[in-house]
């Protein structure tokens, strides 16, 4: 159960996310894996959830909105690092 609103809206963000790329097969998208040993083994599958991630992050807060927020406030990207 996730608890946090936060952490619920990236969680659909990740799942809305995965409707952008082919599942041809239709064995890779799925909320709750019978084998997650073998799916975290998957090089196809971790790569497409870091995807999922990335774009989720950007569906809630897109890139180009975020800098420009931290400029205005006198900071810079690569001072966040």
């Amino acid at each position: 159960e996730v608890r946090s609103a936060g952490r619920r809206n990236f969680s659909l963000a990740h799942e809305i996310t995965h409707g952008m790329f082919d599942d041809h097969d239709g064995r890779r998208f799925f909320l709750r894996t019978r084998d997650r040993a073998a799916y975290d083994k998957d090089p196809e599958t971790m790569l497409l959830e870091r995807l999922c991630d990335a774009g989720a992050a950007e569906l809630l807060m897109p890139r180009r909105f975020f800098l420009e927020a931290i400029e205005r406030r006198g900071f810079s990207a690569r001072g966040l690092v």
